[in-house]
């Protein structure tokens, strides 16, 4: 369905305003009425964009995840070369840098059945164990290609959350691509 501007504007504002309340308190006592004082908006208005607090969060995490999906999607071709791999979670922490303050809000977040967090890694595991790099490996050395997805699912995550809440940090990038070289080197790379 296609929206006008001033629709998308009031629905960017929205999102705003909840992850600037999240910021402040936690998400369990935001309330809608809170959310429609502060983006100043009509309570109508908010429920044409969300049935309720929990849809903002979910609509957000879904931006985000397309994002992610694509930008492990361009790379994970590239996950044959071991020099180009070890880049390729720096590339994409690099991207998600540009939305630190909401990412980290979002994957920081904490609510039943809906985390940024848990998105995020599902992509990377089923990319990860769809990966033809990841099966080789795994048929070639012996090790179970779940094992392998996690291990480097961990890293990525621990990687991508440490560097959004701290900046960018090149002993942490040096530590991870050195824990991945570490394990392709283990598996003979």
């Amino acid at each position: 369905m296609a929206h006008g501007v001033q629709f998308i504007e009031t629905d960017n504002q929205i999102k705003e305003t909840v992850l600037q309340l999240i910021s402040q308190q936690s998400f369990e006592i935001i309330t809608v009425n809170a959310i429609i004082k502060a983006t100043h908006i009509g309570r109508s208005t908010f429920y044409e964009h969300y049935e309720d607090k929990y849809a903002v969060v979910e609509a957000m995490n879904r931006q985000y995840t397309s994002l992610f999906a694509k930008l492990i999607d361009e790379r994970i071709p590239r996950l044959k070369d071991s020099h180009q791999a070890a880049d390729n979670l720096y590339e994409v922490v690099k991207v998600l840098m540009q939305h630190q303050s909401k990412l980290y809000r979002l994957l920081d977040l904490k609510i039943s059945g809906i985390s940024l967090t848990d998105d995020f890694s599902e992509v990377l595991s089923v990319r990860l164990r769809q990966s033809e790099a990841l099966q080789q490996y795994s048929e070639q050395f012996k090790v179970d290609v779940n094992y392998l997805t996690n291990l480097y699912t961990v890293i990525a995550m621990t990687q991508i959350k440490w560097q959004l809440e701290h900046g960018e940090d090149e002993a942490v990038i040096a530590l991870s691509n050195r824990l991945l070289s570490v394990a392709r080197i283990g598996l003979g790379d």
